[in-house]
């Protein structure tokens, strides 16, 4: 189960209004992860994140 927010503008304009609750969407990941990628670049991090401080943090 995914459950998203849709901006009005987005939902107007795009198909994302003939969907129902339990519709079947294809969701395009190695897109979403380009604009992560982008994103994550853009941040002044200052050490690496690991799976030990996910675990440290409740992920």
């Amino acid at each position: 189960m995914l459950s998203v927010t849709i901006i009005p503008h987005t939902y107007r304009h795009t198909t994302l209004a003939g969907y129902r609750t339990g519709s079947r969407v294809n969701l395009e990941c190695d897109v979403l992860a380009k604009h992560v990628e982008k994103l994550l670049r853009k941040l002044d991090v200052k050490s690496p994140l690991t799976v030990e401080k996910l675990r440290e943090n409740g992920y």
